[in-house]
């Protein structure tokens, strides 16, 4: 471990530590996302970053299946276009696992978390925590004062995760209630104060 830390200090990206007695063990580590070795690396493996234009195909296929299953509310490569400063992507090693959006109401001092989705390949391991964490932090670093979400089944999640709470429309703001009602998707509100 200390010369694979120290190959990343004279600028090699990454050393992968592989136990020599796992059959195929090389094999696993370099055909595979995830490997099965420790990865020590110098640059960024995972991150969330801004979603591009050229994401949108990435983020309708990711979440076709949720979005099939009603855990997320369909949307429109034009409406994600008109608004892709609102979404963030995670990813492990340039792959796309997740993804989620954070919807400002200024006026109100509110944000919406909105479409969080992690590949169910990678449930379990906080990703989705790291995403609601950093929507949280950037809807503070922009002057909000409290987010609200809308889940047709992730209730427990988000209350037990994060702690929000159970909301009443009252909690949106007037245009936000208007697609609420309009959508009738019987949606819980959830919210949570960031100050």
């Amino acid at each position: 471990a200390q010369h694979a830390a120290e190959a990343c200090r004279w600028h090699v990206p990454r050393a992968h530590i592989i136990n020599g007695c796992v059959a195929e063990g090389l094999l696993a580590e370099v055909f595979s996302n995830e490997g099965i070795g420790t990865l020590i690396y110098a640059n960024k493996y995972q991150q969330i970053r801004p979603a591009k234009k050229r994401d949108i195909s990435i983020l309708l296929q990711m979440t076709r299946g949720s979005v099939a299953n009603d855990e997320l509310m369909k949307r429109t490569r034009a409406a994600i276009e008109k608004n892709i400063d609102d979404y963030f992507i995670f990813e492990i090693d340039h792959h796309p696992i997740g993804c989620v959006a954070l919807h400002a109401y200024p006026a109100q001092q509110k944000g919406e978390l909105a479409f969080l989705y992690v590949n169910p390949s990678h449930e379990n391991q906080g990703i989705g925590v790291k995403l609601i964490q950093f929507v949280e932090d950037q809807a503070l670093a922009a002057g909000l004062n409290s987010l609200f979400l809308l889940s047709t089944q992730a209730f427990a999640y988000f209350h037990t995760k994060a702690a929000y709470q159970e909301g009443r429309p009252e909690d949106l703001p007037e245009e936000r209630l208007k697609k609420y009602i309009k959508t009738g998707r019987n949606s819980r509100i959830l919210t949570k104060s960031l100050r």
